[in-house]
């Protein structure tokens, strides 16, 4: 299996169990991801695509139950509106891309429409 560190280290580390505790939101961690972790943060696009690439087949359930159990996620995205994980990730993804590009974004606060597939 593909080492996904960079995915590990935003989701077991800033959207663990207790990310409320830290955050005001998930858009909030995740910012902080991307603005804390030189080395991980520019490697997180290719690692979700390379995750949603390896579970191109499975259902969402499939890909929710990899990232809690396998890489420590705490945060529920469906109970956040998000159609899927596989949608989340795609905005996670491009939120920490636009972060890095100093390009403050606005958070998404709904799944935006015509997200790239993968």
């Amino acid at each position: 299996m593909k080492d996904f560190k960079a995915l590990e280290n935003l989701l077991a580390g800033y959207l663990h169990e207790d990310w409320r505790d830290e955050y005001e939101s998930a858009w909030s961690a995740i910012r902080d991801f991307a603005l804390s972790e030189p080395t991980h943060a520019p490697a997180l696009g290719a690692e979700v695509h390379d995750l949603l690439e390896r579970f191109s087949d499975e259902d969402d359930a499939v890909v929710a139950q990899f990232l809690t159990s396998d890489l420590g996620l705490g945060y529920a995205a469906e109970a956040d509106g998000w159609g899927s994980y596989r949608e989340w990730l795609l905005a996670v993804a491009d939120q920490v891309d636009e972060l890095l590009r100093g390009q403050p974004p606005e958070p998404p606060d709904r799944p935006r429409s015509g997200s790239a597939q993968v």
